[in-house]
């Protein structure tokens, strides 16, 4: 799972692609746009773990989790 800090470090990969050239228009568009999907999913989660009263721990918005590892 990609944590919001890696995210943002891919998605400043994507922009230094576009202003470089190294990738086209469209194909950086269809990557922030999945990437946007990735984090509507996640404010959807967070939202209704809120509206439960639970305590949410999400990898997504977690350091330690860059490595696929579940916090201890």
């Amino acid at each position: 799972m990609l944590t919001a800090d890696k995210m943002t470090e891919e998605l400043q990969d994507v922009f230094t692609k576009l202003k470089t050239g190294k990738i086209k228009a469209k194909e950086a568009t269809e990557m922030i746009n999945a990437t946007g999907k990735m984090i509507s999913i996640q404010k959807t989660q967070l939202g209704y773990q809120i509206a439960r009263g639970e305590k949410p721990e999400m990898q997504f918005f977690s350091a330690s989790s860059a490595n696929n590892e579940p916090k201890k």
